[in-house]
């Protein structure tokens, strides 16, 4: 192992909650800054900063300070609408690295800053979602049941990856995932823009208040959660604390696995032989009654494997498909689908989906990588289109986790949606 990887082995990675008091420090802070003519400092941040930042590319677009207020609270859709209350706070909108790329595209790393009157002394960086492209709304709206990271006093950062989905957007090549042609573009979205604009907002910070984050923290989740595992792997000294929620990694692989997913699971929608399913009535395979006798079955097999039975399975790796699958069988239906069995459809749709894609007699597929143009760099591939491997259990319930033991059990099907790897050999 090189000295590299020895220090990002020291460095502890620790799940956090955003919500506590305040030190004596932080009301200290926020005193100071409550001294300062902050409006008028932010108005001035664009020349303050003038030369200050540590990518010298980098520069500010506007800086405006924002009165108390309400800010509509994003949902999933059909969500009831909802507002958050919003401190006032300094607003800065900056962007770096500009460029012209690959077929005469306009790039650049755009971020999104926001520094409350009331600061805590400490920075939230907000991770994105989906293929990024939006600037986001740096809010640090990270959980249902708080306050938004804004209004306890953070400053809160968003950045949009380096693309823009509003100008790099070609319906012949992908639309909004034209950035993956350009080999720039690919290792922003990946990696390399995160430092760059973390490293602006914590000097903005300390022009803005006279003094450095007391800690800092970065949540994230899907592709954020990414961003999240990118930064603890590459960067992490750059952050006190790292929540990286359901991380979309391996993307080739998940996207063959979401296809084969499916497929297994119109298989169990209840139409004649041969009909095709529409995607609108894949929700037909497993009611949620469905789905909590699943649970049950599976829990009754394995949680107590780990010495205690409570409703989770710690012991996962004894909790294999040769174990769970006659007592799937045990309950299937022997006349008509009812409550309480599952149909031999349903059952053979589950072990489908946990042994993951294969061809036949392979124990692997391969096939180029979908999803995101040049998307094999960003889990470790060369970048180019080259087939790739695809392991048994390449399956949405399986991920790279650089902790777990190098042992055959890597081959078993587990059940259950927690870091596993899996073998692309």
């Amino acid at each position: 192992m090189n000295s590299r990887a020895d220090t990002r082995g020291r460095i502890p990675i620790i799940v956090i909650t955003l919500t506590g008091c305040a030190s004596l420090a932080f009301h200290t802070l926020a005193q100071s800054a409550q001294r300062l003519d902050l409006p008028a400092q932010c108005s001035a941040m664009a020349e303050l900063m003038a030369n200050h930042w540590p990518d010298a590319s980098t520069h500010l677009v506007s800086a405006q300070w924002q009165i108390a207020s309400t800010a509509p609270l994003r949902g999933p859709p059909g969500a009831p609408a909802a507002t958050i209350d919003v401190p006032a706070h300094c607003e800065l909108i900056g962007v770096a690295q500009e460029r012209v790329g690959e077929a005469g595209q306009h790039y650049a790393i755009h971020f999104h800053l926001r520094l409350p009157e009331a600061w805590n002394g400490r920075f939230l960086f907000e991770g994105g979602g989906g293929s990024d492209g939006l600037i986001g709304d740096a809010l640090g709206v990270y959980s249902a049941a708080a306050q938004p990271a804004l209004a306890q006093g953070f400053a809160v950062l968003s950045q949009d990856a380096g693309h823009d989905n509003s100008i790099n957007n070609d319906a012949a090549r992908g639309g909004v995932l034209v950035f993956g042609f350009d080999e720039q573009a690919r290792a922003n979205y990946g990696h390399a823009s995160l430092p760059i604009v973390s490293r602006a907002a914590k000097a903005a910070i300390h022009q803005f208040y006279g003094a450095a984050p007391h800690r800092s923290y970065f949540v994230g989740c899907s592709k954020g959660g990414a961003e999240g595992m990118a930064l603890a792997q590459r960067y992490p000294e750059e952050f006190d604390g790292i929540v990286a929620n359901a991380p979309a990694i391996s993307l080739p692989r998940a996207g063959i696995a979401e296809a084969w997913d499916t497929q297994a699971m119109a298989s169990a929608v209840p139409e004649p032989a041969g009909t095709e399913v529409p995607f609108a009535k894949l929700s037909q395979s497993f009611s949620d009654a469905d789905f909590l006798l699943v649970r049950e079955v599976v829990l009754a097999t394995c949680d107590a494997d780990d010495g205690l039975k409570d409703g989770v399975i710690e012991d996962f790796s004894h909790c294999t498909t040769a174990r769970v699958a006659p007592q799937l069988e045990a309950r299937q239906c022997q006349g008509e689908k009812s409550a309480g069995c599952l149909s031999a459809a349903q059952i053979a749709a589950l072990l489908r989906v946990m042994q993951g894609p294969t061809t036949v007699p392979a124990t692997h597929s391969t096939a180029t990588g979908p999803g995101i143009p040049g998307s094999a760099q960003l889990v470790g591939g060369s970048g180019r289109s080259e087939p790739m491997k695809v392991c048994r259990q390449a399956s949405m319930s399986c991920w790279v986790a650089p902790r777990y033991p190098r042992t055959s059990q890597r081959r078993r099907h587990r059940w259950e949606l927690i870091p596993i790897r899996c073998s692309a050999s």
